[in-house]
């Protein structure tokens, strides 16, 4: 009996160490893939190249749409896919890296886990098997530390992980994503995904986005914000139909600057708030739902910078881009609707862009730090001319995509690369970006 009882002592205690035991097997001290890695300038070149060669506007009728990756496509869009996980809120995540190698008919997924440092390590090194398996994919195996999990532990835990991670917003917003996916190809250098971007599919993935974006106390803010600028734009519209930016800057930040709560959250606002008023793809509406319609419309002005409509747009777009999401993201979605702008009417404007790279900036500057966003409020309560903030770009300059081609060959070239680095050199010396005393 002595022995029986000893036996289950020792039985217990080994269940109990257990979970200890395999963090100490499982967890190490260094990264084989770095988490921090940057996104770097090819990377972006071929995200912009598949969002431009994969547009839903161009989709057919039906909405399906075939996607096809080579490998470095494919890690390009693990690795900004990465960079948006890792600003997620999950408590004990830290970072996140992955690449995959394709072949025929199954791919190898690597990369690290970076968790909040413990006594037994930091980082859980794995390497995945994934086959196709219809719209879906199969984990076949996993290995984590050079340590391969056999089934019976391989697909309870990732039962448990998807059932944790539907938690999360940013999981269920891929989700949203992954839904389109009708099918799944592997060969070498290849992957291939069928869409289907219908209505539906299009509609859930926006109400999904919208949720990440406004909580309830946003929405409430955006009200708030929303009755400064109607308050703002009445008096302006009682004696012109136009007015330059900066006159709705100041009454808009001069009340951020009385309120006691984050400035980076009141920065986020503002500039999403401009963006309803100022674009017509994007309205209050949109976000709130039936909530706006309780709210007072502001009369619609013609808002400029230099007498030019379009300049503001751009600028407040990216700023609200910026303040809201990964730098990298706003350069990019900047980028794109150049290009973009390029295949059709308006032109590729490297004014336009100036205006998106300023906007970048002061998207970053407005939710970087507490510091930076309040002494950006200060600025712009009290800022007297769009001169502070906007270089002086002249009219429209459109350029056709074969006028871009023929001039600056594409987007990597000297030429072009030439022209971006004096438009950032006429940025860095805006009043906007000065160092100022305390």
């Amino acid at each position: 009996m002595k022995i029986f009882t000893w036996f289950l002592g020792i039985l217990g205690l080994f269940l109990l160490s257990l979970p200890l035991l395999l963090l100490f097997i499982l967890l190490e001290d260094e990264a084989n893939y770095p988490t921090t890695e940057t996104f770097g300038e090819q990377q972006i070149v071929s995200i912009q190249e598949l969002i431009l060669q994969y547009d839903p506007s161009f989709f057919t009728a039906s909405g399906i749409q075939r996607l096809e990756l080579n490998q470095a496509e494919t890690n390009a869009v693990l690795a900004y896919l990465s960079r948006q996980m890792n600003s997620s809120n999950i408590p004990w995540f830290e970072g996140l890296s992955a690449s995959i190698s394709l072949a025929p008919d199954t791919a190898s997924l690597s990369g690290s886990l970076a968790i909040r440092p413990t006594v037994f390590g930091r980082y859980i090194n794995y390497e995945a098997g994934l086959v196709p398996q219809g719209k879906l994919l199969r984990v076949q195996s996993l290995s984590i530390a050079g340590l391969s999990l056999p089934a019976f532990i391989l697909e309870p835990m990732l039962e448990y992980v998807r059932t944790y991670l539907q938690q999360q917003s940013n999981y269920q917003f891929a989700e949203s994503l992954l839904s389109s996916v009708t099918a799944i190809q592997f060969d070498d250098d290849y992957l291939g995904l069928g869409l289907n971007w219908d209505s539906a599919n299009i509609s859930r993935v926006q109400n999904q986005a919208r949720r990440l974006l406004i909580d309830p106390a946003s929405s409430q803010r955006l009200l708030a914000y929303q009755q400064v600028l109607h308050d703002t734009v009445l008096p302006i519209a009682a004696d012109s139909r136009t007015t330059e930016l900066h006159r709705l800057l100041v009454p808009l930040f001069s009340h951020a600057l009385a309120d006691p709560g984050d400035p980076r959250t009141e920065n986020q606002v503002i500039f999403l708030i401009l963006s309803c008023y100022l674009l017509n793809e994007l309205s209050l509406e949109d976000l709130l739902g039936s909530d706006a319609t309780l709210q007072e419309t502001p009369p619609q002005l013609r808002v400029t910078i230099e007498s030019r409509d379009d300049l503001p747009r751009h600028l407040v777009a990216s700023a609200a881009i910026a303040a809201y999401a990964d730098d990298n993201l706003a350069n990019l979605l900047a980028v794109y609707k150049e290009v973009y702008d390029s295949r059709s009417s308006s032109g590729f404007s490297f004014s336009d862009m100036t205006a998106n790279m300023v906007g970048t900036r002061i998207g970053i500057l407005s939710s970087d730090s507490r510091e930076q966003a309040q002494d950006l409020q200060r600025f712009f309560a009290a800022v007297e001319t769009d001169s502070a903030y906007m270089p002086v770009v002249g009219p429209p300059d459109g350029i056709s995509e074969a006028a871009f081609a023929r001039l600056y060959d594409n987007r990597t070239s000297p030429a072009y690369l030439q022209q971006l680095q004096e438009i950032e050199a006429e940025i860095e010396e805006l009043s906007v970006f000065r160092p100022r005393q305390p």
